[in-house]
């Protein structure tokens, strides 16, 4: 049985037809459980690749498939409900809903993909359990720190099974206690579902938690 939950065949990509490929012939192959490192200096790609592959961008050339299905080839129906349950991506940024309290913040992309309220709130708060964040649900996301604001992202980007997590740098911001706990959530969230992980990082003492390391620095 084919366990690939992505695969990317000569991608590339650049910012104008007068411009340099920032991605150039780009290729990859990604296995469920499997975790992969973007590493690179900044404004090497890492950002934009990470868009290419989930479909938040589209490639100029080449293929991209997530389950065996190609984004082109998909009608925005189609790719909308891939992005919904099939991709989760985590940011640098947060990104939560500043007036929410954090159960609200994950409950609700579960109502976006299509589940009751009722029904989000309870899966809301199994997730909560099972990374241990249980604690925050009633505060407000602008009382959270930023390694428990990270957290809670990674809850909401999981709620609804992803098969592929993606990352953009989710330790950035972060001190380094507060990197490597959140990087033992992501682990965390693999052992519960056997996800993929794809994670644009520039902290190299992450790198040791990956079974692939990808630099763009030698690749683009």
């Amino acid at each position: 049985m084919n366990d690939s939950v992505l695969s990317a065949l000569n991608v590339c990509h650049r910012f104008d037809q007068n411009s340099v490929p920032i991605i150039d012939n780009f290729n990859l192959e990604v296995h469920a459980g499997e975790k992969v490192a973007l590493i690179g200096r900044s404004g090497s790609g890492k950002t934009t690749l990470l868009h290419l592959l989930s479909g938040l961008k589209h490639s100029q050339s080449g293929t991209i498939c997530i389950n065996q299905r190609a984004h082109d080839s998909l009608s925005d129906k189609a790719r909308a409900y891939l992005r919904c349950h099939a991709i989760g991506f985590v940011y640098q940024t947060f990104n939560l809903m500043q007036d929410f309290s954090a159960i609200e913040n994950i409950a609700l992309a579960a109502v976006v993909a299509g589940l009751s309220h009722q029904k989000a709130q309870v899966k809301a708060e199994q997730i909560m359990q099972q990374l241990n964040i249980d604690h925050l649900a009633p505060r407000n996301t602008n009382s959270l720190s930023g390694g428990e604001k990270q957290r809670v992202a990674i809850g909401r980007a999981i709620i609804n099974q992803p098969d592929i997590l993606f990352a953009d740098e989710p330790t950035g911001n972060l001190d380094r206690d507060s990197a490597d706990q959140v990087m033992q959530t992501l682990t965390q969230c693999q052992r519960i579902s056997n996800m993929a992980l794809i994670m644009a990082t520039h902290d190299h003492a992450l790198v040791k938690h990956f079974d692939k390391i990808i630099d763009l620095n030698d690749v683009t």
